[in-house]
C-alpha cells in the first residue's frame, strides 16, 4: 500500500443529511481562503463540491473523475503537497487510515436527538423533494415505494406528505448517534449537528483551528448563506426559541 506521510487528510464522516458535505468544504474555504461556492435553490452543499470540482480542479477528493462517495482508504491524491479533503458516510479502518495518511484529521458528526430530526428532514428533503421532476423510473422514485409502505401509509407521492406527517417520521426515525464510536487517536474531532446549526462562532473556531488557518471573510459569508437557508428548510419542525 502506498503511503502519504506529507499528504494533510481531512475526512468527515456523517449521516446523510448531517451536513458533511457543507463542513467538508469549509475547511476546504479556510485552508485556501478562497472563494468556489453556489448552492443550489433547495440549499444543497454538494452544489459547493460540485462547483469547485468543475471550475478550481482543486478535486476536493483527492481523485480526478470518479465518485465522491467511495472507500476513502482507496484515494490517491493528485499531488501530494497538497491536502486531501473528503467525506464519508462509512467510518473507515482508523489504523489503515492512520497507516496511509498519518496526517490525517477525522471529524465525525454526531446526532443528539434534535439533530436526528434534522437529518432525517433534510435527508428526506434531498432524497424526495424534487422527486417528481425526475421520472417514475430515477432512484428516488424506485426507493420512495418502498419507503412509502414503510413509513408513510403508501402515499404515491412525497408531496402529498402533510407537515403533520413528516415532524412525526423526524421524531421517530431511528439514527445512528455515531457517539459511540472509538476515535480517542489524535487529531480526531466530534461535533454535534446541533452546534454546526446554532453555535456558529464555535464551530468556525473548531474547524479552523483543526486547518490550522485564520477564519476568513469567505468561510462566514459561505457559513450565512448556507445556515440562512437552512433555517428555512428546518422551520416545519418547530424547534422552539431555544434553537432558532
Amino acid at each position: 500500500m502506498r503511503t502519504f506521510p506529507n499528504t494533510e487528510f481531512y475526512l468527515v464522516n456523517y449521516f446523510p443529511g448531517s451536513s458533511g458535505t457543507f463542513l467538508q468544504s469549509l475547511l476546504a474555504i479556510l485552508f485556501y481562503n478562497k472563494r468556489f461556492y453556489s448552492f443550489s435553490k433547495n440549499g444543497n452543499a454538494v452544489n459547493s463540491i460540485n462547483h469547485w470540482f468543475l471550475n478550481e480542479r482543486f478535486d476536493i477528493d483527492g481523485v480526478d473523475d470518479q465518485p465522491i462517495y467511495k472507500n476513502v482508504l482507496n484515494i490517491i491524491p493528485n499531488d501530494s503537497k497538497r491536502p486531501v479533503f473528503s467525506r464519508s458516510h462509512q467510518i473507515p479502518n482508523i489504523d489503515i487510515l492512520l497507516y496511509k495518511y498519518p496526517k490525517t484529521k477525522h471529524i465525525i458528526i454526531t446526532l443528539d436527538s434534535i439533530g436526528k430530526q434534522i437529518a432525517a428532514l433534510q435527508d428526506f428533503n434531498k432524497n424526495f423533494k424534487e422527486m417528481h421532476r425526475l421520472g417514475p423510473f430515477s432512484n428516488a422514485a424506485l426507493k420512495w415505494k418502498d419507503y412509502s409502505i414503510k413509513y408513510f401509509n403508501s402515499i404515491e407521492y412525497p408531496k402529498n406528505v402533510t407537515d403533520d406527517m413528516l415532524k412525526k417520521y423526524c421524531k421517530n426515525l431511528e439514527l445512528p448517534p455515531y457517539d459511540n464510536l472509538n476515535i480517542g487517536y489524535e487529531h480526531a474531532f466530534k461535533i454535534a449537528l446541533t452546534d454546526i446549526y446554532f453555535k456558529i462562532d464555535y464551530t468556525l473556531d473548531l474547524m479552523s483551528t483543526i486547518v490550522n488557518k485564520p477564519i476568513n471573510d469567505f468561510a462566514k459569508d459561505y457559513y450565512k448563506k448556507y445556515i440562512d437557508k437552512q433555517y428555512e428548510k428546518i422551520a416545519i419542525l418547530e424547534l422552539g426559541n431555544s434553537y432558532i
